[in-house]
């Protein structure tokens, strides 16, 4: 089921690979077993790419490795070879990555930095420690926390914002440094309903406005309809890869590395009764109901 999906851009011209891994492995020098072993896999500009698998299959190890923090900040032994924007991550100078690809953690409370008293402030630490003139930091991080619905709270101190609105903070610190690339770690594990739908809508903002998204999660529920890929994992290495629909349109083989979503599995259900749906999996309720109606209508 690899079959590494490589969909037109929003130009409609060939996508560039900005990360290719070949035969890649890490193994953390605390840990006994690697994380990510064997590993072959372009990543490609102007996309959302969505990682998914389960616990342990080296989801997060991937997601900092691309972000450029394995193996430089997070040491290990590394095996065969990882390219991010043309630099191999062991000899790659320390910026030469992190200065174009941003990063948001699962727990944006493990990412702000509490040492500021304002979302503004907390949006314009990176600016200013980068020595970027004062008008030029009040734009970006005024206009990151426009982006993110924060405008009217740029006076809330971090540690008073609900959930929500600490990621789409934690994404804002990301956006206000104009990086092209943005990896999000499973932005949504720990929101509540209001809090996930607040940064879904934000990641769909950023895709319409053509930012790179990879995009790790656990629970794909929300992420299906707008992702261009998924890719998945299991032991370290790919073992699927493709367009959402296609994948998910055989649901049952990947049960054990999925959390298939349950849109998906009522689909697959009907199908198996008989009812033609279609030979592409639902993205959403909302394709779901379509799919039922028009088989309705048809007569199916």
């Amino acid at each position: 089921m690899v079959s590494g999906a490589r969909a037109p851009d929003s130009t409609g011209s060939e996508p560039a690979a900005f990360a290719v891994f070949q035969s890649f492995g890490v193994t953390y020098d605390t840990a006994p077993a690697p994380s990510l072993t064997g590993l072959t896999l372009e990543l490609f500009s102007d996309q959302l790419t969505l990682v998914t698998g389960p616990s342990g299959s080296g989801k997060s190890t991937l997601a900092r490795v691309v972000a450029g923090f394995v193996p430089r900040l997070l040491h290990g032994k590394i095996e065969g070879s990882a390219q991010v924007l043309g630099n191999d991550v062991e000899s790659a100078p320390p910026n030469a990555i992190t200065d174009s690809i941003g990063m948001v953690f699962d727990n944006p409370f493990d990412q702000l930095t509490a040492a500021t008293r304002t979302a503004f402030d907390e949006t314009a630490y990176a600016l200013e420690n980068e020595g970027l003139p004062a008008a030029e930091i009040v734009s970006r991080a005024l206009g990151a926390l426009e982006s993110v619905g924060l405008a009217g709270m740029v006076g809330h101190h971090p540690r008073r914002l609900s959930g929500g609105q600490s990621q789409r903070l934690a994404i804002a610190c990301a956006l206000a440094q104009q990086k092209p690339i943005l990896v999000l770690d499973d932005p949504t594990s720990q929101l509540d309903p209001t809090g996930t739908a607040e940064v879904v809508s934000l990641v769909r903002k950023l895709r319409r406005e053509h930012t790179t998204v990879v995009l790790v999660a656990q629970d794909l529920t929300h992420w299906l309809a707008i992702a261009d890929r998924l890719v998945i994992l299991d032991g370290g290495r790919v073992t699927a890869d493709g367009s959402p629909a296609s994948l998910l349109a055989e649901p049952v083989p990947l049960a054990g590395q999925v959390m298939i979503p349950r849109y998906v599995a009522i689909w697959a259900e009907l199908r198996s009764r008989g009812i033609e749906l279609g030979d592409r999996a639902p993205l959403g309720t909302d394709q779901l109901i379509a799919s039922l109606q028009a088989s309705v209508g048809a007569g199916g």
